[in-house]
């Protein structure tokens, strides 16, 4: 692996979504940990899986995403998180909306705007991390 790879937490109700994603990230030589679900996602956490970064759907089929994104803001403070949205509107609802994410992707996203993303958001993060 490469000396920059990252544990990337995927958390997405779509298959195909997840599949391709955690494909890409290894692709990059990141090591993807991916859930189906908010629950699974949940008991990651419980385990004290760690991560570096999270890609989370805000809307995990019948479960508020927002609420996941609260909490794995919450503990996992450190560790931004970049939620994936379908939603024609961008501004980000219900529990969780308060917390502040690092990025949004809107689906359908590109690879490449994905590759960006988290490029953009470890370049921001840079600089906190030397104060």
């Amino acid at each position: 692996m490469s000396p920059f790879s990252l544990r990337i937490l995927v958390v997405d109700d779509e298959p195909d979504v997840r599949a391709v994603i955690a494909e890409y990230l290894e692709l990059r030589e990141h090591q993807p940990i991916v859930a189906e679900s908010d629950a699974e996602a949940r008991r990651l956490l419980e385990a004290g899986e760690a991560w570096d970064l999270a890609l989370v759907d805000w809307n995990l089929g019948a479960a508020p995403g927002g609420a996941l994104v609260a909490e794995l803001v919450r503990h996992r403070p450190d560790a931004p998180v970049i939620v994936i949205t379908g939603d024609l509107d961008p501004v980000l609802r219900g529990p969780g909306a308060r917390v502040r994410v690092a990025a949004q992707l809107r689906k359908p996203f590109s690879l490449r705007t994905l590759e960006q993303t988290i490029a953009a958001v470890l370049d921001a993060q840079a600089p906190a991390a030397h104060t």
